[in-house]
């Protein structure tokens, strides 16, 4: 296990550095530095957490050996020029996705942590969910039959993004999470857009493509009123569906509908338009409560400290964003 006394510094103390740093705290880790060009953003950060130690410059820092591990949550056109420096100075990363719009630059990012000998982590953190693990085993157990369509679903209302689309910011997770249940190639990608708020980024997408023999679709935005978190999985013989935002029932197992009733046999208490049908209740499997970035930060600090292999690596990374730029 990671030791607590391990030092960490954060980059980039917003909505997310703040949520990465609350997390720390919770993991026991006592050091923790942070840096952000925005003044306010520190001294909310200080008045929220009294224990953490504020840097006014960057190259305090980079200067620190007793910190091996940074943690940079800035927007997407920044992460390669922070990366690079810290990377250069035998420091392990931990990147938010997308790590970057250009593979080149991913590849560089290898290239650095390879020569000085340090790790990249790519903050894909479905991957380290437990519901979508569970998902993982019954598609392997075949308990859903062949898969033979998937469908994503992430909307929200905002946050709008300065510097990528939809496709990049939301999409990004949906993609990772079918690299990971379905491993493969994407084949016959097309995709459906719109621009609404800023030129030339795009608010809405939709993309479609096949992954061994899977059709899928995937439907963001960050105009819909309403926050939605939801994967459809069809199978030859039941229907999965995982609605992250319903936590007493998360993942719902349902039968494929061999015969549809008859309206004589539907009660009358189903002849109103508000009103689904259920034919049959669905499995509904049991889960602790669960923390997906506990489990990711965790699981980060304690391969770096055990210098293991790292899942949603670099080279992670980078399949992901050459997948991206197909839709693109």
């Amino acid at each position: 296990m990671y030791s607590k006394n391990t030092q960490v510094a954060i980059i980039g103390c917003g909505y997310w550095g703040t949520n990465i740093i609350k997390t720390l705290i919770s993991l026991k880790i006592s050091k923790i530095y942070c840096y952000d060009n925005d003044r306010k953003n520190l001294k909310k950060i200080k008045s929220r957490f009294k224990n953490v130690i504020i840097c006014q410059k960057i190259k305090e820092i980079i200067k620190n050996n007793n910190v091996k591990i940074v943690f940079i949550c800035v927007p997407t056109s920044l992460i390669y020029q922070f990366a690079k420096v810290f990377i250069k100075n035998k420091k392990n990363v931990f990147l938010e996705k997308p790590v970057s719009k250009d593979a080149k630059k991913i590849q560089r990012l290898i290239k650095l942590s390879k020569n000085n000998n340090v790790k990249i982590m790519s903050g894909y953190i479905y991957l380290y969910n437990k519901y979508i693990e569970f998902i993982k085993k019954i598609i392997l157990k075949k308990n859903l039959g062949v898969i033979k369509y998937v469908e994503l679903n992430r909307k929200n209302y905002g946050p709008i993004r300065d510097d990528v689309s939809s496709l990049w910011d939301l999409a990004s997770h949906d993609l990772s999470i079918i690299k990971f249940l379905f491993p493969g190639k994407i084949k016959k990608p097309e995709h459906l857009k719109s621009q609404i708020t800023k030129k030339n980024i795009h608010d809405i997408y939709s993309i479609n493509f096949y992954i061994n023999k899977v059709v899928v679709n995937i439907n963001v935005s960050w105009l819909y009123p309403e926050k939605i978190r939801k994967i459809l999985i069809v199978g030859s013989k039941k229907i999965l569906m995982f609605d992250e935002l319903n936590t007493s029932q998360p993942i719902r197992i349902f039968d494929i509908i061999k015969k549809y009733p008859s309206a004589r046999e539907i009660p009358m208490f189903y002849f109103n338009p508000q009103k689904g049908i259920v034919i049959k209740k669905p499995y509904v499997p049991k889960f602790s409560k669960i923390s997906p970035l506990k489990d990711e930060l965790r699981y980060f600090l304690k391969n770096i400290s055990k210098n293991k292999e790292i899942y949603t690596d670099g080279k992670f990374a980078l399949s992901v964003t050459k997948d991206l730029l197909k839709f693109s």
